[in-house]
């Protein structure tokens, strides 16, 4: 019995497409299991990813009226990332 961990190291995974590496916002680079889901309009491209902690920050803070220079106060007070 392999551990996820293991298991995801394997060549077979990655040369079946069951396993696919991966790279962590801190540079971190691993293999994980890949999406289970395939769907036509996909084809072709990478990945599905999660959306990375604050990548929307100023696009939802000027929706709801915040400027650039308050964005950038708020971001050097350690409020936003």
């Amino acid at each position: 019995m392999l551990s996820p961990d293991e298991a995801a190291a394997r060549e077979h995974g990655a040369a079946r497409g069951i396993t696919r590496s991966a790279t962590e916002q801190s540079g971190l680079e691993y293999r994980t299991v890949d999406t289970g889901a395939r769907h036509q309009w996909r084809q072709g491209h990478g990945p599905i990813r999660a959306t990375r902690y604050g990548q929307h920050t100023d696009a939802i803070l000027s929706e709801i009226g915040c400027g650039g220079e308050e964005i950038s106060r708020l971001r050097e007070q350690k409020i936003i990332p």
